[in-house]
């Protein structure tokens, strides 16, 4: 087994500390989309489904900084989160990141029809713009898929400080995390 460098660790170390705080960024969005979305039709339900499915896919996808995690953090031991997982990263690609034809699809209204079971009071002739969605019965998943990524990146976070600072002399204020061969 190759031994990495202390820089090439420190860099593992970014990239799995910068995930964990997206990760848990998906967690608190998601716990306070179960403490308030009541249906697909409330106000806040498609800023806050936005805001779980960036922060969660977030550490998977290409960035200016050190690239995605490693292939490895998308495998999940259960089936289950592994397809959220995979479900929640085309989610992000095909609804939230991009809008095109299939996914946003625009409706003109005219004055007095129905639209999603309620007649419309318009006098005019109005719009509507439809998107995809996930039921309300996927987000215990979700929560268990995020909950299960957030606490293997701790673990892995709690490993490599401890190999690259566990034994070291710190300084006694915060320093910044770079990525040389020093501290």
């Amino acid at each position: 087994m190759k031994v990495q460098s202390r820089s090439a660790r420190k860099k593992k170390l970014y990239k799995l500390i910068v995930a964990f705080k997206d990760i848990v960024e998906a967690r608190q969005a998601c716990s306070l989309f179960s403490k308030t979305i009541r249906s697909m039709a409330d106000d806040l339900y498609y800023p806050l489904l936005n805001a779980i499915v960036v922060c969660y896919a977030k550490p998977f996808v290409d960035n200016k900084a050190l690239g995605p995690l490693s292939s490895h953090w998308r495998k999940f031991s259960d089936m289950r989160l592994q397809e959220t997982h995979e479900r929640l990263l085309q989610f992000r690609h095909d609804n939230i990141a991009h809008n095109d034809l299939a996914t946003a699809q625009v409706q003109i209204v005219p004055p007095g029809a129905a639209l999603a079971g309620k007649q419309t009071t318009a006098l005019g002739v109005s719009w509507a713009v439809t998107r995809h969605v996930l039921d309300l019965k996927t987000f215990p998943l979700i929560w268990d898929t995020i909950e299960d990524l957030r606490v293997r990146l701790m673990t892995a976070i709690d490993e490599e400080v401890l190999i690259l600072y566990g034994l070291s002399r710190l300084p006694s204020e915060p320093f910044p995390l770079t990525f040389d061969e020093g501290l």
